[in-house]
């Protein structure tokens, strides 16, 4: 049974962290924002359940999208334009 989203969380975030999850959603093919930001969140905390240590390791930005891209299938940018299927 799926849980109903009954929360609200509104929060302010910087102009380029908000640019980075719509790079994610549209790497990850997410029909919106806030899937985008379920997903990361879930990961995020994921990745923080198996860390060893208390710290949460931060990743450098595209970092989720490439990840996002190779899981769903897209090819990566490389960074100089070019896609690549790495």
């Amino acid at each position: 049974m799926i849980e109903p989203r009954t929360e609200r969380i509104t929060m302010m975030m910087e102009k380029s962290l908000v640019q980075r999850i719509e790079d994610y959603r549209f790497a990850a093919r997410k029909g919106s924002r806030a899937s985008a930001m379920r997903s990361l969140i879930q990961l995020a905390l994921g990745e923080a359940e198996t860390a060893p240590g208390d710290e949460i390791g931060v990743l450098a930005p595209g970092a989720v999208a490439e990840t996002a891209a190779r899981e769903s299938g897209n090819p990566v940018n490389n960074g100089n334009g070019a896609a690549t299927d790495d």
